[in-house]
């Protein structure tokens, strides 16, 4: 049976992606990286793939855009008795879940742990021999990185093994190795040392590129993301060193990793027109090609402008639930 996996971009999509082929004795077609917020635009490529049985979904979590447009993808493929598996670990609508479920997809959505762990548990098992210890390390190093709470000597080093801005070619090699069962080699320790070196330096000039507002109570900044830092661990910095309630990483065109550990910032990803979990979310908003433009020079310009339209949506909202 020929396969395409759709995952996402960081460690737990690849990893997920890889442990899924692993499990399937190494039998995929394709891989195709995206990030949720562009699975819509994935639709056509999707839905012109030839001579396959079944695409697998890794680690991708929606919103109500991506939902409206899949839903009729994903009904098409299946009337072309394509087969449907997703698995995911992110916050998911009812109306989605039952909708998919109407479709005939093969939903397995767990929040107890990452999208490895989803895979782990619920996927078929074609391969005869399967390293349970294999398994078992793979998915409490990657869930110790990707739930932030580094609890294996693993999670530190998965964390910066692949990050979002990682080319498709280094993906690939990951997976690769991930899938034919080794958990760790040399070029993984150059990688992860190479980035590290350059993250610690780019610590520096973290304090003079952060907005710091205040909205029904709440102290929330706002930080343009670092090429070198990954945003969860960008955000988790400046939200300790200026004791905020959120913080949120953005890029220039509009990205942006909203985190607390104080309140459900999921709603507010939602209402932004995106999702993800309680305490770590992301959407992606619209900027304006002059403020694009201004935000070359100065960029506290774009976060301004990024400021405005939280603000307005939390002031929308009512404010953010608290969770503790």
């Amino acid at each position: 049976m020929k396969y395409v996996i759709v995952a996402h971009t960081d460690i737990d999509g690849v990893s997920a992606s890889a442990l899924y082929d692993y499990f399937q004795n190494n039998n995929y077609d394709k891989v195709i990286y995206v990030e949720p917020y562009h699975l819509n635009k994935l639709a056509n490529t999707i839905l012109n793939l030839k001579n396959i049985d079944k695409i697998v979904f890794t680690d991708l979590g929606l919103n109500d855009n991506v939902f409206n447009i899949f839903k009729n993808t994903l009904a098409h493929l299946k009337n072309r008795n394509i087969e449907i598996e997703w698995y995911d670990h992110h916050v998911w609508n009812d109306e989605w879940i039952t909708e998919f479920n109407n479709i005939g997809v093969k939903l397995f959505i767990d929040r107890s742990t990452c999208a490895v762990g989803v895979v782990a548990k619920y996927a078929p098992r074609v391969r005869e021999s399967i390293d349970d210890n294999f398994v078992n390390e793979l998915v409490n190093g990657v869930c110790s990185a990707d739930l932030f709470r580094f609890d294996h000597k693993l999670g530190p080093w998965f964390y910066r093994l692949v990050r979002r801005r990682s080319g498709d070619d280094w993906r690939k090699y990951v997976f690769e190795k991930i899938s034919n069962g080794v958990i760790w080699c040399s070029e993984f320790t150059d990688k992860v040392i190479e980035l590290f070196d350059k993250e610690i330096n780019e610590y520096n000039n973290i304090e003079y590129n952060i907005e710091l507002i205040d909205v029904n109570g709440l102290k929330i900044g706002f930080i343009l993301n670092n090429e070198y830092i990954e945003s969860s661990l960008l955000a988790s910095y400046v939200l300790s060193k200026y004791s905020l309630d959120v913080a949120i990483v953005a890029s220039i065109d509009g990205k942006l990793s909203i985190r607390s550990r104080k309140y459900n910032v999921r709603n507010l990803a939602y209402k932004l027109g995106g999702g993800g979990h309680i305490k770590a979310s992301g959407a992606k908003v619209k900027i304006p090609i002059g403020i694009r433009i201004k935000g070359l020079v100065n960029k506290q310009t774009v976060l301004k402008h990024i400021s405005k339209i939280v603000s307005n949506a939390i002031y929308e909202l009512g404010g953010l639930d608290r969770i503790e």
